[in-house]
């Protein structure tokens, strides 16, 4: 993933896609604690990523994964 496409995302969705790319099993709870952000806002990030292909889930949402994609 380019810097230019990394530039394109909110100040929010950034925070929230450096947390899936730490940790790929973290929730959306965590990841609101880490950045100092409610749950909803998290999920709203989420929405936007995986809306924009940069990010996707594998399994389900208590013992699946996130997937960071290639964007080329």
């Amino acid at each position: 993933m380019s810097m230019e496409e990394l530039k394109k995302m909110s100040k929010t969705e950034s925070a929230v896609f450096a947390a899936i790319k730490a940790d790929n099993c973290i929730t959306a709870k965590k990841i609101a604690e880490k950045i100092g952000k409610s749950e909803k806002t998290v999920y709203r990030a989420i929405r936007v990523l995986r809306e924009n292909n940069y990010i996707t889930r594998k399994g389900n949402d208590f013992d699946g994964i996130w997937i960071i994609n290639n964007i080329d």
